[in-house]
């Protein structure tokens, strides 16, 4: 996993463009995880991106590397919304013992799991997407903006065989 970690954050670093753009290009990537939209959330980074004009270099990068959390996210969504809802808090039981048998792969269950789950999950989902995206893009552009402060700048110098650029002859 360091590596794939590594490799990731290199990337997103070696872009050239400007700190707020890449931010928030990790920041809607990230966020596009927390929501439910596993097959169409690589694409839609991309076009939200473009269309935001954010990063969609930052946020395909961020969308595929955190792709083995959204498991977790998912989890934490359905969570956060039962917990806002009051559902298992009432019964005394906690929040993960009412979620559902998540052990089947098919496609089929997976839908008929998200529509059991409804209200929780689509509000757990949509305030852990919006509390992401706000917080990812607030340290990422400052994690940036303090990595081009520190790094040292190229002075300009004209080169003894070039003459100056200026034309001493037009301000006569």
């Amino acid at each position: 996993m360091p590596g794939y970690w590594r490799s990731a954050v290199q990337k997103i670093l070696a872009l050239s463009e400007s700190p707020q753009r890449v931010a928030l290009g990790v920041a809607l990537g990230l966020a596009l995880d927390f929501l439910p939209v596993p097959v169409i959330s690589i694409p839609l980074a991309y076009l939200l991106a473009r269309i935001l004009r954010f990063s969609p270099a930052a946020a395909v990068v961020t969308v595929v590397f955190f792709k083995w959390a959204v498991p977790l996210f998912f989890t934490l969504d359905y969570m956060v919304g039962r917990l806002l809802l009051g559902a298992g808090a009432a019964s005394g039981q906690p929040v993960w013992q009412g979620m559902p048998n998540t052990g089947h792969l098919h496609p089929q269950y997976w839908l008929n799991w998200l529509g059991h789950l409804g209200r929780p999950f689509i509000l757990g989902a949509v305030l852990n997407a919006s509390l992401v995206f706000i917080l990812s893009y607030a340290l990422t552009y400052r994690f940036l903006k303090c990595r081009q402060r520190s790094k040292p700048r190229k002075k300009l110098r004209l080169s003894p065989h070039r003459p100056n650029p200026v034309n001493h002859k037009a301000r006569l």
